[in-house]
């Protein structure tokens, strides 16, 4: 991935070793092949203390990475619900290049609490990506609770609905 020492650092949670190399010049703005920045690093492993470093020193939360996801997608899909809530206060859907939203993520990755706190800021669970896939089709593939399958229905999922496979 083209990594550097201070987004190992990142990526592990060494927030002395992250500050220790930016001030001796580390490049913080620093991308690797995918265009995944240092906060990437950090949030894809929860790592809260070396997110707020980054942020304070004007890295940007809402930058968009090879796939068009930012770092809510990154909070939703392998962060913890603390940084979901904290990237929530923008748009609650944003699509990526498949159309796919972090709601839609969250029940792929089976991150109930992640699912609950994106409805609870307004995601709207009734989208479609780009292959017509919902929020549904990702609960029932997921193997989500038949309670998390119940709430999406209750809102107005369709059962039958069929992506473009067909399926």
């Amino acid at each position: 991935y083209r990594q550097t020492a201070i987004s190992w650092a990142a990526e592990r949670g060494h927030l002395d070793v992250v500050n220790a190399l930016y001030k001796k010049g580390a490049d913080i703005d620093n991308r690797d092949k995918y265009d995944r920045t240092l906060p990437y690093w950090a949030c894809s492993n929860g790592k809260q203390d070396v997110i707020d470093y980054f942020l304070s020193n004007e890295q940007n939360a809402s930058h968009k990475y090879y796939n068009g996801r930012n770092l809510l997608f990154v909070a939703t899909g392998y962060g913890s619900l603390d940084d979901v809530k904290r990237f929530l206060k923008s748009d609650p859907n944003p699509c990526d290049d498949k159309r796919m939203t972090p709601f839609m993520f969250a029940v792929q990755k089976s991150h109930v609490g992640n699912v609950e706190a994106l409805r609870d800021a307004g995601a709207k669970p009734l989208l479609k990506d780009n292959a017509k896939r919902s929020a549904l089709h990702y609960a029932v593939e997921s193997h989500l609770s038949a309670a998390i399958i119940g709430r999406l229905i209750s809102v107005g999922c369709d059962v039958n609905a069929r992506d473009s496979g067909g399926k």
